[in-house]
């Protein structure tokens, strides 16, 4: 009711910046990619997903992943899972598995097995399922007599 009272709506949980980008690109359909920081596009694709704007959300989660990196992969799964977004989340695992070890060196590594993880066992079991594809251990199986 204090909305009606001060022509005031407080939205407490999206910063200022990436709520003017999605009116930006509510009347546009269009957004500046280029002026927009990783921290940003990651408020602006919480913002976009919390208020049903699925072009942008998309539309962000395309930038995310296009330009993930180490130290900003942890963050981006985090992201990906919390809002459900299964093409983000396993473009994500992909690149981490590809670059285990730079992304396991990295602080985000250690904050994300800590606060969330089941992140990171879902992350080792992709690249063991992986890995036991490419390699069967043929030596074993050559050992095993069938009956």
């Amino acid at each position: 009711m204090q909305e009606s009272e001060r022509n005031t709506v407080d939205i407490a949980d999206v910063p200022m910046d990436a709520l003017r980008k999605l009116v930006e690109y509510l009347y546009t359909g269009v957004v500046e990619d280029a002026s927009i920081g990783f921290q940003d596009l990651c408020d602006l694709y919480y913002a976009a997903d919390k208020y049903e704007v699925t072009g942008l959300r998309n539309r962000c989660g395309n930038t995310l992943l296009s330009s993930v990196a180490a130290d900003t992969a942890m963050q981006i799964l985090q992201l990906a899972d919390s809002h459900s977004d299964q093409d983000l989340k396993s473009g994500t695992l992909e690149f981490i598995r590809l670059n285990l070890e730079s992304v396991t060196s990295t602080d985000a590594w250690e904050s994300c097995t800590k606060s969330t993880p089941n992140l990171a066992a879902q992350l080792l079991r992709k690249r063991a399922q992986r890995k036991l594809k490419k390699k069967p251990y043929p030596y074993i199986h050559s050992r095993v007599k069938t009956l």
